[in-house]
């Protein structure tokens, strides 16, 4: 029966079945929708990070804050073909964790706003090659 789920569809030697399809369609969208959203969305934590903690920030630099992950992830996005390219895919997600570390160390540990700042745009631009 056509469109049956146990009807497999044969592309290039390869079988697909719909909930294989499926599988794989839920997990790209979730994954990504999470790991975007968890990580670069600021907006219930910025009155806390302005007010309650010793960064004491203006609402410039708080505005700072959130853009710096998406710029960040603007540049990872754009150069991670290049530097996948060079060393390779598996050596890049691998190397990626790297600059991860860096910036999440910066965001947690810094002491100054501005130090805030590069943790984000360096945990940006790893978000952007991961993705």
């Amino acid at each position: 029966m056509a469109g049956d789920d146990t009807t497999p569809l044969v592309r290039n030697g390869r079988t697909w079945t719909c909930s294989l399809v499926l599988s794989i369609s839920v997990a790209i969208i979730g994954c990504s929708f999470q790991f975007g959203f968890q990580t670069g969305a600021m907006g219930m934590t910025q009155s806390y990070l302005k007010n309650a903690t010793r960064l004491n920030a203006s609402d410039e630099m708080a505005a700072l804050w959130v853009s710096g992950l998406p710029i960040g992830g603007l540049v990872g996005g754009l150069s991670a073909g290049v530097i996948a390219d060079t060393v390779g895919r598996k050596k890049c997600m691998l190397l990626n964790n790297i600059p991860l570390l860096i910036g999440t160390t910066l965001m947690a540990y810094g002491v100054k706003s501005w130090i805030f700042l590069v943790g984000r745009i360096i945990a940006g631009f790893a978000c952007g090659v991961a993705t």
